[in-house]
């Protein structure tokens, strides 16, 4: 048999490729590592770098010569190699008489300088960057509703099991609040101290099939409009991986104020809508004559809440939570100016009471399907107080993701990482609602015209609302109520309807306040039942602000 050039050739190439993508894939899988290591209690602990190398030393550790030198300052360490301490197994540490804030500070710089590591075949020598066998961060994860406190196990080994168990132990306590300081500070703006609540800790399986695992964070108010950076910073208690620094993570916030015309938010301390209608037409006078007669009126639209809404946020199973909003005191009036005859602009309506509302997460998904439940009790009013009711009412609105989805909330993969999507281009939500209202008209100004009808309310009303978020410039919303009255036989049911466009204009007040224009249509009626249905077309000017006062 004879081997030609063009064989020697193809052998070769074979063993070429075989070099460059089977030996290289290998060797990255064995490389050499150095993670930085405690042993004692906390009143005495010491550092020491582990070093590991994939083939067994050729005598003893005296036969080894390394160091361990900071890059970035251009400074030598420490040259102390000694054996590894009980269930370490890495191949030789070096001891470190450093203070650990000094460690952890200059920690990214560190390298291992392996000199001399004889081996029964040749003698090694190595580059080894220095890192922690867990890596907390943090960051956002579709595994949690806000952000979380990102654990990962990175070195595949005792010590680096050891140490992930007992971080996600720490984080687990009923009580880690306590061990952690939360700020919030915007741009140019000095922080904030914020209350935190860890809802959780969610675990999974991340790179090489190491554990990794989230711990829920949620702040207790409200995060401030705009971008803002959230830092956490856990005391002396905490294991070293989280207390050796601050964690920081920028953010913008999820509840800009909304100046959508009708939706409300009971984060809002003031939502006002203002409108001006002036027409002209003839009327006719007392002495038959015709007049060209000019009116002009005017609309408003007003939510009021002086005293900011408490929240609390609750663990419930593994699964999903509470959050309870308490609004102590709040003005919901809709009115307009002129006599109130046949027809009006407004529904001329006036509420006032309190509100506490508790929201059941039903999972942590990427969009959560959400029970909310609101209790209130309110005073109820005609605009000329001819009219006056006092009611208990309860309201039931299910939130399911997958037709719950506002501009903005996406996510996105980066770097491995999942992030807020700033390019989202569209939003939707669809909320159904129903409620009941039992109460009293304690007042009737022309006992009259309340005949037939009576005192004790008794009110069932179902509906919903929808809203599509076209681009961050335009945003459609319909909402429509259906009433069955059971004080009043004579006229059981009324329905409620308003659609608005809205067109914002942009943020002001250091991203307290929006404001929009917006374009509405309204019919309809809603308690007291007392004024002629609303039948109009609105355009007008408003404006949505949060946080008064801050706790």
């Amino acid at each position: 048999m004879f081997v030609t050039r063009i064989d020697v050739a193809r052998l070769f190439f074979c063993l070429t490729l075989l070099a460059l993508f089977v030996v290289p894939a290998y060797g990255q899988t064995d490389k050499p590592e150095a993670y930085l290591r405690f042993e004692g209690p906390p009143e005495a602990r010491s550092y020491y770098v582990a070093v590991y190398i994939k083939k067994a030393p050729a005598g003893g550790l005296d036969q080894i010569r390394a160091s361990l030198r900071d890059t970035a300052n251009k400074k030598l360490i420490s040259t102390t190699i000694d054996s590894p301490p009980p269930r370490d197994d890495s191949r030789f540490i070096i001891r470190v008489a450093l203070t650990e804030k000094d460690l952890f500070e200059q920690l990214a710089g560190y390298r291992v300088f392996v000199d001399s590591y004889p081996t029964a075949q040749v003698v090694e020598d190595h580059e080894i960057s220095v890192a922690l066998d867990v890596k907390v961060e943090l960051a956002e994860t579709s595994a949690c509703p806000q952000d979380a406190i990102h654990v990962r196990q990175i070195s595949n080994t005792q010590y680096g099991a050891a140490r992930f168990s007992e971080i996600v132990r720490f984080l687990d306590r009923a009580n880690v609040e306590q061990f952690i300081t939360a700020t919030v500070a915007k741009p140019s703006q000095p922080a904030e101290p914020q209350q935190i609540s860890v809802l959780r800790t969610v675990r999974g399986v991340g790179e090489n099939d190491l554990p990794m695992a989230s711990a829920c964070v949620e702040l207790e108010s409200a995060p401030p409009a705009g971008e803002y950076k959230l830092k956490l910073e856990f005391n002396a208690s905490a294991p070293p991986e989280l207390h050796r620094g601050a964690f920081e993570i920028t953010r913008k916030g999820p509840d800009v104020p909304s100046a959508t015309a009708e939706k409300r938010n009971l984060q809002d301390f003031l939502d006002l809508g203002l409108t001006l209608t002036s027409s002209v037409e003839d009327k006719e006078q007392p002495d038959n004559t015709t007049k060209r007669v000019r009116t002009t009126r005017g609309v408003t639209d007003l939510f009021f809440a002086p005293i900011p809404s408490l929240r609390t946020v609750d663990t419930r199973g593994a699964d999903g939570g509470v959050v309870q909003i308490l609004t102590p005191f709040y003005i919901d009036a809709k009115v307009s100016t002129g006599k109130i005859t046949k027809d009006t602009l407004a529904l001329n309506k006036i509420d006032m009471g309190f509100t506490y509302e508790f929201r059941h997460y039903l999972n942590t998904d990427e969009y959560p399907d959400v029970l909310r439940h609101a209790l209130s009790f309110k005073h109820s009013s005609d605009r000329d107080f001819k009219q006056d009711e006092f009611k208990f009412a309860y309201e039931f609105q299910p939130s399911f993701g997958a037709v719950n989805q506002p501009r903005g909330s996406a996510l996105i993969l980066e770097n491995g990482q999942p992030k807020r999507d700033e390019n989202d281009k569209f939003g939707l939500e669809i909320l159904p609602v129903l409620g009941v209202e039992i109460g009293r008209t304690y007042r009737v100004r022309d006992p009259k015209e309340f005949e037939g009808t009576s005192r004790n309310l008794r009110r069932f009303y179902f509906g919903g609302s929808m809203t599509f978020e076209l681009t961050r410039y335009i945003r459609l919303s319909f909402k429509d109520l259906f009433y069955v009255r059971g004080e009043n036989p004579k006229d059981r049911t009324e329905n409620y309807f308003v659609g608005s466009v809205e067109a914002p204009i942009g943020m002001f007040g250091g991203d307290r306040a929006a404001h929009a224009l917006f374009f509405s249509f309204e019919r309809g009626e809603q308690p007291p039942f007392s004024n002629p249905s609303a039948n109009v077309l609105k355009v007008g000017y408003r404006i949505r602000a949060r946080r008064l006062i801050d706790f």
